[in-house]
């Protein structure tokens, strides 16, 4: 086998599966008694983490800067979503504000407030998952967020495989 053959079988391996929906967080409605970080009293969303948060923050402190600590928790990550296994690493809990503001940062604000609104009319039914749609294994993906029906991991792999309908918002 020629040389320019196996590096062109080599990259076909590589590129398969993409385009890949990576997951970052997964919000779901959740009332609490808790309080939420900016001081409000209650808590109304909870956002589930599939990237290593604490991790990243650890990897950080011992001296790796952000960039290589998030290369380093966004590879793990990838590497399991890809086969299937969607780990929530931490829930973390929110007001509808700070809810809405992380939403924001991540998608703008048109498309937070598409996302948002199935889920602030239909409470519990529905909810929103937000990630990166990534073409290669180097990409660091366009964001997107989606509603989503799904109540269950199980679910939500088969709504990110698309074996449902998604509508995908991005900035």
């Amino acid at each position: 086998m020629s040389k320019r053959n196996r590096l062109k079988r080599e990259q076909n391996r590589e590129q398969a599966g993409y385009p890949f929906k990576m997951l970052h967080y997964w919000m779901k409605s959740f009332v609490s008694q808790g309080q939420c970080r900016c001081g409000r009293p209650s808590t109304e969303y909870a956002l589930h983490h599939f990237l290593a948060i604490k991790e990243m923050q650890c990897l950080a402190a011992s001296g790796k800067s952000d960039q290589q600590a998030t290369e380093v928790v966004w590879q793990k990550a990838l590497a399991e979503q890809q086969k299937g296994i969607y780990t929530v690493r931490i829930v973390t809990s929110h007001c509808k504000q700070c809810s809405m503001a992380l939403l924001e940062q991540a998608v703008g604000e048109n498309a937070a407030t598409l996302a948002m609104m199935p889920m602030m009319l239909l409470g519990d039914r529905s909810s929103v998952i937000v990630g990166a749609k990534l073409l290669t294994k180097d990409d660091d993906g366009k964001l997107f967020a989606a509603m989503t029906h799904a109540k269950t991991i199980e679910e939500l792999r088969r709504h990110i495989r698309g074996e449902e309908i998604a509508i995908h918002l991005s900035r």
